[in-house]
């Protein structure tokens, strides 16, 4: 490959990235996406009830079940806008409110057919947090802490502290 051809495919790469940030900034900003307590009264109350009946005797395991299921309930799901992303980065932000450590994993999740097979896998992305000296995987989009055998069969881990 010649010096030249090595130029222009080099300003060609930058010309396609400068066009995807230039759509990218076009797109309208909608920050009840990325912070909906702001915009959402009944997200901080609920919210304050869930931490205000934690108490100090229970474990945090106990805890991280709780704020998880609180999490998925306050948001319904909505692909593009509102998924299991936008769940986990939430999910891991209440974690750290009450001091438990948890981070996004990035991966796929089995699909099953009518017949209960598996189909397909989706990309996916779930959360692992620190309880009581061991991981705990916890599935965002419902509140779920995720049983080992299910973790082991039905999730393919390809990065953790990744958030898709």
């Amino acid at each position: 490959m010649e010096g030249y051809e090595i130029l222009e495919l080099v300003i060609g790469l930058l010309v396609i990235v400068l066009i995807t940030f230039l759509v990218l900034s076009l797109l309208p900003y909608n920050p009840e996406i990325y912070n909906p307590e702001i915009y959402n009264p009944e997200i901080k109350s609920i919210n304050s009830s869930v931490l205000n009946n934690i108490t100090m005797a229970q474990s945090d395991l106990t805890i991280a079940e709780e704020i998880s299921k609180e999490n998925y309930r306050y948001k319904s799901y909505e692909r593009g806008k509102y998924d299991c992303t936008q769940f986990s980065k939430r999910l891991i932000e209440k974690l750290s409110e009450v001091n438990i450590t948890a981070y996004c994993v990035a991966g796929y999740m089995w699909d099953y057919n009518s017949d209960g097979e598996r189909w397909r896998k989706k990309l996916h992305t779930w959360i692992e947090a620190e309880i009581d000296g061991k991981i705990v995987p916890i599935e965002a989009t419902n509140g779920e802490v995720i049983k080992e055998d299910r973790y082991n069969n039905e999730y393919v881990i390809i990065r953790k502290d990744l958030c898709w």
